[in-house]
């Protein structure tokens, strides 16, 4: 489905970004990744109430 593209997508750019910085995984990220999932997801219940 969308969102796991979507999510995969976020987690590669998290990857890259942290090759390029060579910098440890920050455990922030992933809080990051949580906030970005819900707001996505309150968008896309949004988007069906409106249709």
């Amino acid at each position: 489905p969308l969102q796991d593209r979507i999510k995969t997508t976020f987690i590669e750019r998290i990857e890259k970004m942290r090759e390029k910085y060579n910098r440890p995984y920050d455990p922030k990220e992933k809080e990051h990744e949580e906030e970005e999932k819900k707001v996505y997801t309150n968008n896309v219940i949004e988007f069906r109430k409106r249709n």
